[in-house]
């Protein structure tokens, strides 16, 4: 089963460009608590449930693990949500982690599993079908030209969203 643990970020981001249903390239939305309250906060939590080809699976993380988990990583600069995450990330055998987040895909790669943003789903979803090579663009070019998305290691060009992007080495090809 294709499973995937979700910070905030990712729906956020796709929701602001019109391409949340890309999420669909996973069969399993992990989401822990405290990311749903943000996703809540957000206003986007109702089209996650609302679209029922994402099942998500909601996750209770106890205010203990919180705690153990940000001592650990009292070096960076993680939210309640973002720890939530790492709590999950351990918890799970082989699910990939979704962020969007900097601090976040740090400590997660850390442990040696792996990471994908926005970015990356947007791939996965023209790699499935779910976009055109023109859809492609026009998601990526709304990713950075209208949703709050910080993109560091990328640049818009047409030849970075080649389908030869390896999708586990953040630099683009060129």
């Amino acid at each position: 089963m294709n499973k995937a643990i979700t910070d905030s970020g990712p729906p956020i981001h796709l929701n602001e460009t019109g391409y949340i249903q890309l999420l669909k390239v996973f069969d399993t939305l992990l989401v822990p608590m405290h990311v749903k309250e943000e996703l809540l906060d957000f206003g986007i939590w109702h089209c996650l449930i609302k679209d029922e080809a994402v099942h998500l699976q909601e996750a209770t993380i106890f205010d203990d693990e919180i705690t153990e988990e940000q001592d650990r990583w009292k070096d960076l600069t993680l939210h309640r949500a973002d720890v939530s995450v790492l709590v999950l990330v351990s918890r799970m055998g082989n699910a990939l982690a979704l962020t969007d987040d900097l601090a976040l895909r740090k400590a997660i790669e850390s442990l040696g599993r792996a990471v994908v943003g926005s970015v990356g789903i947007i791939i996965r979803g023209y790699r499935e079908k779910m976009l055109s090579k023109d859809e492609l663009h026009k998601c990526v070019d709304l990713l950075f030209d209208d949703s709050s998305i910080i993109l560091l290691f990328a640049s818009k060009t047409s030849q970075e969203c080649s389908p030869e992007y390896n999708m586990g080495n953040p630099t683009m090809k060129r």
